[in-house]
């Protein structure tokens, strides 16, 4: 059901299974990096930052998942999707930084503790160790994501960065389904005999 949140639309949906059990591991345990998917990706050559943040912007309106929440309603553990979120793309100055003192920052930046209720989810660096050579990371919370959409999360954002650089139309397909798709169908075929079979 639609439900307002300040001056923000939202929706909420059924979580899936796979949500509901890191909710709970994240409520056993003190809040905590455990549950992080990272991406760091050495990028070379000229990288512009406010057309990286546009296109950065488009993944997360075209994904569902990176707009998401979880928040308990009525006693029960709903996915909440935001109708727009934005992502800040934060830009650290590193000069002269050698590898290792970047993967020193990325572990420390891939320390941070999200809180599941508010969102997003989805936290993103730009690490500049010199004029084209850069590393881009990506955090997510893995209740909207993990190492396989961590990769389409990537191939879309690079298209969006190629296609505004190029000052055309991104070549990505309609997305058919979002995640919440996928949470109702699970539930729906979760039931009677496939649960039982399943427990």
């Amino acid at each position: 059901d639609p439900a307002m949140s300040g001056a923000a639309m939202e929706q909420a949906f059924p979580c899936s299974y796979a949500q509901q059990r890191l909710w709970f591991l994240e409520q056993l345990e003190a809040p905590g990096a455990a549950y992080n998917v990272r991406l760091a990706v050495r990028l070379r050559g000229e990288v512009d930052a406010g057309l990286l943040q546009r296109a950065l912007d488009a993944v997360v309106a075209r994904h569902e998942a990176l707009r998401t929440s979880l928040r308990q309603q009525d006693g029960e553990l709903m996915q909440v999707v935001a109708a727009t979120a934005h992502v800040p793309l934060h830009i650290h100055s590193m000069e002269g930084a050698d590898t290792a003192a970047l993967r020193r920052e990325v572990a420390v930046l891939s320390g941070h503790v999200f809180d599941l209720a508010s969102g997003p989810l989805l936290r993103a660096w730009l690490l500049c160790a010199a004029p084209g050579d850069q590393v881009l990371l990506l955090l997510a919370h893995h209740v909207i994501s993990d190492a396989w959409s961590g990769g389409v999360l990537f191939r879309d954002l690079m298209e969006h960065y190629a296609a505004l650089r190029e000052s055309r139309p991104p070549r990505l397909p309609e997305l058919p389904v979002q995640y919440a798709d996928f949470a109702a169908w699970q539930r729906e075929w979760l039931q009677g005999e496939a649960l039982q079979g399943q427990l």
